[in-house]
């Protein structure tokens, strides 16, 4: 777990920059992984446990990701932020929860047949979905 949040520390360090080739490709990989709208297979939280799941909408921030660990932290960071680790818990069979900045969250999930996970976050304002792709193998954010 050490190993896992030294190496998200280093990836959320910097300052953002213009767009190089590298994160052009980048970015149009994680559109390219949007595009992919989930039909739900999976509605159990551990289906999502100690998995690093790369943020692939067009909101998402360049190389965002986040983990739910199955001890009950969660630890959110992209290339351009500052990580945050906060506690979650499963509400029922697709719902979690976390605090984000002293306001209570609430998502509901789905993962698809093709393992793309999405979440239904309940805040101010009205619902927002987010799409996720596993990350497998090495990742690193794009060179600034």
């Amino acid at each position: 777990m050490r190993v896992i949040l030294a190496a998200l520390s280093l990836v959320a360090c910097g300052k953002p920059a213009a767009d190089t080739a590298a994160q052009a490709d980048f970015r149009a990989q994680e559109t390219t992984e949007a595009s992919v709208s989930p039909e739900p297979t999976s509605r159990n939280s551990a289906a999502i446990e100690d998995i690093v799941w790369r943020r692939t909408d067009a909101g998402a921030a360049p190389g965002s990701i986040v983990m739910f660990a199955s001890g009950g932290s969660m630890v959110m960071t992209s290339c351009v932020e500052t990580y945050r680790i906060a506690r979650w818990r499963a509400v029922d069979g697709d719902t979690i929860a976390w605090n984000e900045d002293g306001m209570p969250i609430e998502a509901d999930f789905a993962i698809d047949a093709t393992g793309a996970l999405m979440l239904s976050l309940d805040i101010v304002g009205g619902a927002v979905e987010q799409l996720f792709s596993r990350v497998d193998g090495d990742a690193l954010c794009p060179p600034k």
